[in-house]
């Protein structure tokens, strides 16, 4: 596994990184557990053969000697350019992260995951707060929810800060080099990105002055180095919000740090490939779920079954090597399966719920599959029978999946599912063969199972009643829970 590899890696090499860390600590005033984790997040991608520059290859190591000298001359102009002060002007209780990339995009992130706080909180003084954005307003959100807006300073770093960095790099760049050597890990490739992100982090937040809590759904980008400098920039607790399956084929859910941390179900403990909530994990469940289904009438199902549609680009689906192809192949053997299901079985009403409405430029290769399934098969696409999924998924007996985050969620709605787990992923519901699991790429297997699952004997009312005890429990109130942490209320 990628986790383990990392750590094993890290400790067979223990006294390399520790001189290295050494070094990090003094050029950017990082503690020892900041800058091991950052290293560790850094060589996951390597590890896992995703990056585009090989940290091992012994060819560019001697290759990236040249960029010494460039590292060296930015900093230059860095301090030439900087300022000796920089105004801490913000204050607020509460800040929340919206991330995307452009208006629309951070309004769904506001409203998707903040707005009920937010209603809960307007006697307290709130912001929005917008890391990844130039210079820009979001002033829909802020007329809409009548909520303030932090502006990254993008102002050069304070002065103070590039000295110190240019000092350490200059006094130990024969000792980086060594480590290369001696190694044959590319310290200095790894410096650079520590350095950009150092850069990036501490001009998003150095005009902060005081912030109580900073609350993200934007948890998977969290990465340590970014959780210590808005710390030290004046953000007192930074609480994240799980928003999907942290697993190994995404690089990007390695080493997320945090104070509090909101997770979707019970399992997700401290350490779970790299996971550090300094303070607490606490369980809430799905936020979206209980926003979307806490108003739907849950009446009797007018449908047996529902497939739910996760949507792959065409470079995963023609790369083999990509990390995520593996998942999609298991989608697609799934949803190979349940067409094959509805033609032998015509009496059951099978509906396929579509993840959004219209086609995504760059994913032909998928719908191109997909309509040829659907149109060969007795399953009725769901585009517009239901505005969202959580109404199909309510709408329906059994909910069957292969990677999807509702597939847990259907578990907590009190859903049999069957999901789909052909590859042996360890992230989902089981690697078993259980009531509620198939692990083997077989239609006989396959049908029985719906069939099971649709007859739904005390045998498995119980199953999925221990299934839904071990995940968590719905009808708890998620934003109690957050606002309790938060102490705000």
């Amino acid at each position: 596994m990628i986790f383990e590899k990392t750590e094993i890696l890290y400790k067979n090499n223990i006294n390399i990184f520790q001189q290295f860390e050494k070094m990090l600590n003094n050029t950017f005033g990082l503690t020892t557990d900041i800058s091991s984790r950052t290293i560790k997040r850094i060589l996951v991608q390597n590890i896992a053969k995703r990056s585009k520059i090989d940290i091992f290859n012994k060819i560019l190591i001697y290759v990236s000697f040249l960029l010494i000298i460039p590292i060296f001359f930015y900093l230059i102009i860095l301090l030439l350019i900087s300022k000796k002060k920089v105004n801490k002007t913000e204050n607020y209780d509460i800040v929340f992260d919206c991330w995307g990339n452009n208006e629309k995009h951070n309004q769904l992130i506001f409203e998707r995951f903040y707005h009920q706080i937010n209603d809960l909180l307007i006697d307290k003084k709130r912001a929005i707060f917008e890391p990844n954005i130039i210079k820009r307003d979001d002033y829909t959100i802020l007329s809409l929810y009548n909520i303030d807006f932090i502006k990254p300073n993008y102002n050069m770093i304070n002065k103070n800060i590039i000295i110190r960095i240019l000092k350490y790099y200059t006094k130990n760049i024969f000792i980086i080099i060594f480590l290369c050597l001696k190694s044959n890990i590319n310290f200095i490739l790894i410096f650079i990105k520590i350095l950009r992100q150092y850069i990036l982090h501490q001009r998003n937040s150095q005009n902060i002055n005081n912030i109580k809590y900073l609350i993200s759904a934007g948890d998977n980008y969290y990465t340590p180095l970014m959780y210590h400098i808005y710390k030290k920039n004046g953000i007192e607790n930074i609480y994240l919000l799980q928003n999907g399956f942290r697993t190994e084929e995404f690089d990007s859910s390695f080493y997320i740090s945090c104070d509090n941390y909101f997770s979707l179900n019970i399992y997700m403990i401290d350490d779970y490939l790299g996971l550090k909530a300094y303070n607490n994990i606490i369980n809430i469940c799905s936020l979206r779920l209980y926003d979307a289904t806490c108003h739907l009438d849950k009446t009797k199902p007018f449908y047996d079954i529902v497939f739910i549609e996760t949507i792959a680009s065409d470079s995963i689906l023609n790369d083999k090597e990509h990390s995520l192809h593996n998942l999609m192949t298991n989608y697609l053997t799934s949803l190979k399966l349940i067409s094959e299901f509805s033609n032998k079985n015509k009496q059951h009403k099978i509906i396929y719920r579509i993840k959004k409405k219209g086609y995504e430029p760059n994913s032909s290769k998928f719908y191109e599959i997909r309509d040829k399934l659907i149109n060969s098969s007795n399953i009725i696409l769901d585009d517009e029978i239901h505005s969202n999924s959580y109404e199909a998924i309510l709408d329906s007996k059994v909910v069957v999946y292969s990677h999807s985050t509702m597939g847990y969620e259907s578990l907590l709605l009190g859903k049999n599912v069957l999901c789909c787990n052909f590859d042996n992923f360890d992230f989902l519901l089981s690697q078993n063969d259980e009531i509620g699991v198939i692990i083997e790429d077989n239609y006989n297997i396959f049908e029985n199972k719906l069939f099971e699952l649709l007859e739904n004997s005390n045998t498995v009312k119980q199953y999925f009643k221990d299934k839904r005890s071990m995940h968590g429990d719905l009808a708890e109130d998620p934003y109690k829970k957050i606002l309790d942490a938060m102490k705000l209320h």
